[in-house]
């Protein structure tokens, strides 16, 4: 749980973060939300380049471990339309096979894979989904195991493996 009290550091685990941006990207800020009666992290969307990206780097803390689960569950508000610019992230920088495997969600409820194995789409930005509103806070789950995956929006649930483009 990230309690983002002036940093990015989580206060269980003690796993810390760092805010990142390219070149021309504005850094993400913490800054206090009324809605939630909270400190939130803003980072800016509106990827046009390479060097205007920006977003939080924490470590895998699940890297070099077994588990063949994992959820992954974050408040976001968003603030504009864009439908491709990822919420969250994992880069795996070892492609010893060839591929750089990498599994990112977006704004559009877009679950994709790249890597070894395959790749799969789940909501392409193609098509709009419209399953996480911008302009309020919504609660966004998203559970991954040997059997496929879950997305869940407020506590409901709005797509699975059975959804995937591929």
């Amino acid at each position: 749980k990230f309690e983002f009290e002036g940093d990015y550091k989580d206060t269980k685990s003690q796993l810390e973060g760092v805010a990142q941006a390219q070149a021309s990207g504005t850094a993400p800020s913490i800054k206090a939300d009324n809605d939630l009666n909270s400190q939130v992290a803003q980072l800016n969307f509106g990827f046009d380049g390479a060097s205007s990206s920006n977003y939080v780097k924490f470590a895998n803390p699940l890297k070099g471990s077994a588990t063949r689960q994992a959820t992954i569950a974050f408040q976001v508000k968003r603030s504009d339309t864009d439908v491709y610019d990822a919420f969250w992230g994992f880069v795996d920088a070892d492609d010893a096979d060839g591929v750089t495997g990498k599994l990112y969600l977006t704004p559009n409820a877009y679950l994709g894979f790249n890597g070894t194995g395959g790749w799969f789409d789940a909501n392409h930005a193609d098509t709009v989904t419209g399953a996480i509103k911008v302009g309020q806070w919504s609660q966004v789950t998203v559970t991954l195991d040997d059997q496929g995956f879950q997305i869940y929006v407020d506590g409901e649930l709005r797509y699975d493996e059975t959804y995937t483009e591929a």
